[in-house]
C-alpha cells in the first residue's frame, strides 16, 4: 500500500510539473507578424508611449533584420530613446542605424542624422562636465545640410553648439581670472574672438581684453 501512494504521489508530482511547463510554452510563445509590430509601435510612437513602442520596434528587428520594415524599426526605436532621454542608447542605436543600413532611403538617413544632432547636443548640456563629444552634434547637422533635408532645424543646432563651445571657452577665462592668471585670461577670449567672433557676447569680450592690456 505505501508503494501505491509512493507511485501515485510521483505521478502527480509529474503531472503537476508537465502541466506547468506547457503553460510556460504556452504564455511565452508568440508569433510575431513584423508588419503588425511595427504597426502597433508607431501607434505608440505618436502617442509618445516610446517605452511601449521600444518593444514593437525590437520585435520587428528580431524577426526582420533587414529591408524597408527593418530600417524603419531601427530609425524608429533610436528615436524613441532619444524622446525618453536615452541619449547612449538613442545615439547607439541611430549610429548603428547609419552603420548597417547604408542603402536606406534618405528620409530615414535624414531622420537618423537629425535625431543623433539632438541626442548629441542633449546629452552634453552640463558645461561643467568635458563636451568635446558635442562636436558629433554638428557633424550630423551639416550632413543634414548637405542633404538639403531639416536645414533650419540643422542650424538651429549648429547655433546651439557653438554657443554652448564658446561658453564654455568664456568659462575657463573666468577660472584663471579667479586665479589671477592674466597670461592664460588672454589666451582663451582671444580664442574665443578667433572661434566666434559673431557671438553677440563678442563686443564684452573686446573690452575685457583691452582692460588686460
Amino acid at each position: 500500500m505505501k508503494r501505491l501512494v509512493v507511485v501515485v504521489g510521483l505521478l502527480l508530482v509529474a503531472c503537476s510539473s508537465l502541466d506547468r511547463f506547457r503553460f510556460w510554452r504556452k504564455d511565452e510563445v508568440k508569433v510575431v507578424i513584423p508588419e503588425e509590430s511595427f504597426k502597433r509601435g508607431k501607434e505608440l510612437y505618436e502617442k509618445g508611449k516610446y517605452k511601449d513602442a521600444i518593444k514593437f520596434f525590437k520585435e520587428v528587428l528580431y524577426t526582420r533584420g533587414y529591408g524597408p520594415l527593418a530600417e524603419s524599426a531601427a530609425v524608429f526605436l533610436g528615436l524613441s530613446y532619444l524622446h525618453m532621454g536615452a541619449y547612449d542608447e538613442a545615439i547607439g542605436e541611430l549610429e548603428n542605424f547609419l552603420d548597417v543600413y547604408r542603402r536606406a532611403s534618405d528620409s530615414l538617413r535624414a531622420l537618423a542624422h537629425l535625431g543623433l544632432a539632438k541626442a548629441y547636443n542633449l546629452k552634453y548640456s552640463n558645461l561643467n562636465l568635458d563636451i568635446s563629444p558635442i562636436d558629433r552634434a554638428i557633424y550630423h547637422a551639416r550632413s543634414l545640410k548637405k542633404m538639403g533635408i531639416f536645414v533650419q532645424e540643422a542650424d538651429r543646432i549648429i547655433t546651439e553648439v557653438r554657443r554652448k563651445k564658446a561658453t564654455k571657452l568664456l568659462m575657463a577665462a573666468d577660472v584663471y581670472a579667479k586665479l589671477k592668471l592674466k597670461k592664460s585670461v588672454r589666451i582663451y577670449l582671444e580664442t574665443f574672438l578667433k572661434l566666434y567672433p559673431d557671438d553677440p557676447r563678442a563686443d564684452s569680450v573686446r573690452a575685457i581684453l583691452d582692460g588686460l592690456r
